[in-house]
């Protein structure tokens, strides 16, 4: 990126501004369309984070396999999910505006979800259900975080218009800064859902065992295992719920976030541009 990417500066882009600390807070609370897009990414970086925090505890209690490669290949299978939704992503703009990549987005993620939760109950609980729900799910999902990345730059040229100030250091710092925030909710959600649901006490268990310098690892395999097979019902649906039905709910959310507050769209951002432009020329002029 750094030998590859050169900055195209125009008159627009090159107009930086210094922002003080008092200034910053400023930036974020009068530009409405860049607080609109911080609650959407916060709230779909909780889900996010969430449904992929419980990953290994998800197999473990409620898929049921200690020790095997099921979480291994989930994992690859929605990588592969996300890198190939990415790379098609410039061919599947050109014929989607972004309020209905969205939509298709949220309603491929409402979809997997849904799906996600009926497994075991409905459908079968096997990795080939598990994988094709996943690439389902995880597609969506990285179509959303890349709209959440472009949404947000915009908002830049909306704060230049609106403000007459340029500020892209500042509003780029939200993104790791909400990142953070996410991770942080995220963890507190996954340790109160092991402790109310009593898996904490099957974790700990199975920690000891990882631990022991007496059993072997067939042995440690198969104590595990029947640990989980002990596991209550009632445990690994408390599990599921935080896991899928709370990152859904949290989701649409954002989704509603971004359709009743979000407002700019590709014309008129393109009004900004052209706005802004004027006003350079004629700064230039002067």
């Amino acid at each position: 990126v750094v030998l590859g990417v050169q900055e195209q500066k125009t008159a627009v882009t090159a107009a930086q501004s210094h922002t003080s600390l008092g200034g910053m807070v400023k930036v974020i609370l009068k530009n409405d369309q860049l607080l609109a897009i911080i609650i959407c990414m916060l709230l779909f970086n909780i889900g996010y984070y969430t449904t992929t925090g419980f990953g290994v505890q998800f197999f473990y209690f409620d898929y049921g396999v200690y020790g095997g490669m099921e979480f291994t290949i989930f994992a690859l299978a929605i990588g592969v999910a996300q890198i190939v939704t990415l790379a098609l992503y410039p061919k599947i703009s050109k014929n989607l505006n972004r309020r209905q990549l969205f939509t298709l987005a949220i309603l491929m993620v409402v979809v997997g979800y849904l799906c996600f939760m009926l497994v075991g109950y409905l459908l079968p609980m096997n990795m080939a259900v598990l994988c094709v729900i996943g690439l389902i799910l995880f597609a969506g999902q990285a179509i959303i975080q890349l709209l959440n990345l472009v949404l947000l730059a915009d908002t830049i040229e909306y704060g230049q218009w609106k403000l007459g100030s340029r500020n892209e250091s500042v509003i780029f710092s939200l993104n790791p800064f909400i990142t953070k925030l996410a991770s942080a909710i995220q963890a507190g959600i996954f340790a109160f859902t092991l402790a109310i649901s009593g898996l904490n006490q099957y974790s700990n268990e199975i920690s000891a065992l990882e631990k022991s310098t007496t059993l072997s690892s067939e042995q440690i395999k198969q104590q595990a295992n029947e640990l989980v097979a002990a596991i209550p019902d009632s445990a690994t649906l408390l599990l599921r719920v935080s896991m899928i039905a709370l990152p859904l709910l949290l989701i649409v959310v954002s989704y509603l976030v971004y359709r009743k507050f979000y407002r700019i769209d590709d014309e008129m951002y393109h009004r900004i541009i052209r706005d802004l432009e004027a006003r350079a020329k004629g700064e230039q002029s002067e």
